[in-house]
């Protein structure tokens, strides 16, 4: 029977015609396989694509919306065989988000692909979507996995980038126990094949300039490049076709990385008191706000039937006070909200509607909003008074019937990624 490869697309994806033409160059065959095809069709296919482009339109988080679909328990399992599963950009960030990679026994989110952060000499010069050429390289002996068989550690290839979350970050020791078990399967380079941390070589500040990882089995990559737009990233898919001709199941032995011991996200849900703050802005939209929505419908395929809202939460810092007028200032501005279509809410709705409710307040230190947002308030509408300019989520769920179910929610991680962002149970006062 002929192998096949399945192109595998969530609404919100692209770049299945790229990935497409570049598995035929190589003389792969594939066939498209969509979020709503059978489940039970996926056992058909010798292995997974996961393409780039929006799933979901990035709802919540990139890639955690698709990360939850019953596809991806379905392509876990065939991964689990040794079947071989590539995910490029966003289809990197759901392989993230899913757990396959790092590759944890209990595939609990190791890393995140956090927003892009570019510097060169210390000195933050932007932030945000990126597209470019990078060079790679993978340092790594040849064969070592699925993807780098026609690839030796100092080949190089130049392919193109177009990302704004593709910054890897790992927990704890994690990188050093990849990196031992030859699992940070590409790095970015210069043209001579140095690494260099500095923006533009490293185009997104990735802890060591990582651009793909693997699974400790070497059969499961997530990468953020394109090397399906350009013939110059072919040497990947022949790999991928080499493996896919000499793999035996019979054969395989699925391995997983140490994991270390933590702390379960429910005991470490703490209170935040909603107040506590210089000024915080509550920012709710008027119309119908479809990341809730979303997140709604995620958590129901889970079996958790709850209603969902969603605010952005400001907070303003000050060693002065901010006067009423300034107040006004920069509330007319425009940058923390669009008056079109949201609205400052007060406080006090925000807290939990009783037993069977609970609002929830994120925060994650490496989203760059809150800074780009002070530096424009101060440089274009001279707003001189802030200190610090904070941008929060807060979700309020609620049960449609029965009891809570506050360990489900945060085991799924749609709210926060753990190994970056910090969730507090929001009290108001």
């Amino acid at each position: 029977m002929e192998k096949k490869i399945a192109i595998v697309q969530f609404p919100g994806s692209n770049c299945e015609d790229e990935s497409i033409f570049a598995l035929k160059r190589v003389g792969i065959s594939c066939e498209p396989f969509l979020w709503n095809d059978s489940v039970e069709k996926l056992k058909e296919f010798a292995g997974y694509f996961i393409v780039g482009g929006f799933s979901y339109e990035d709802r919540s988080r990139a890639g955690v919306i698709a990360s939850l679909d019953p596809v991806m328990t379905a392509i876990a399992d065939e991964a689990g065989k040794g079947k071989v599963v590539l995910g490029i950009c966003n289809g990197a960030q759901v392989l993230v988000e899913t757990g396959l990679v790092p590759g944890y026994a209990s595939r609990h989110v190791g890393m995140v692909l956090a927003p892009n952060r570019m510097e060169k000499t210390g000195q933050l010069v932007g932030v945000g979507y990126y597209n470019n050429h990078c060079y790679l390289k993978t340092g790594l002996p040849k064969g070592s996995n699925a993807f780098n068989r026609w690839l030796g550690p100092d080949d190089l290839i130049r392919v193109p980038f177009a990302h704004a979350e593709g910054r890897f970050i790992f927990e704890d020791t994690l990188a050093d126990q990849m990196e031992q078990q030859q699992m940070l399967a590409f790095r970015y380079v210069d043209s001579k094949g140095k690494i260099q941390e500095d923006y533009p070589v490293n185009p997104n500040g990735s802890e060591r300039s990582v651009a793909a990882v693997v699974n400790p089995s070497g059969n499961v990559m997530a990468m953020m490049p394109h090397p399906e737009r350009v013939p110059e990233g072919d040497v990947i898919f022949e790999s991928v076709g080499e493996y896919m001709r000499e793999y035996d199941q019979t054969l395989f032995t699925s391995k997983t990385i140490a994991e270390p011991e933590r702390a379960t996200d429910e005991d470490t849900v703490t209170d935040f008191k909603l107040g506590e703050d210089k000024w915080q802005i509550p920012v709710k939209l008027i119309i119908t706000d479809n990341t809730a929505c979303s997140v709604e419908d995620a958590l129901e395929k889970k079996g958790m039937k709850v209603e969902v809202e969603r605010w952005i939460l400001w907070t303003l810092e000050s060693s002065k006070q901010i006067t009423h007028s300034e107040r006004h200032k920069i509330l007319s501005t425009g940058e923390l909200l669009n008056t079109n279509k949201e609205f400052v809410d007060e406080v006090a709705s925000i807290g939990s509607d009783g037993e069977n409710a609970i609002s929830l307040l994120v925060d994650s230190p490496v989203q760059p909003a809150g800074a780009m947002k002070k530096q424009t308030l101060e440089k274009r509408f001279g707003v001189k008074n802030i200190d610090k300019l904070r941008q929060r989520t807060i979700w309020k769920v609620k049960a449609k019937e029965g009891e809570l179910d506050v360990e489900g929610l945060m085991k799924s991680h749609i709210f926060h990624n753990p190994v970056t962002d910090k969730i507090t149970k929001l009290v108001t006062v």
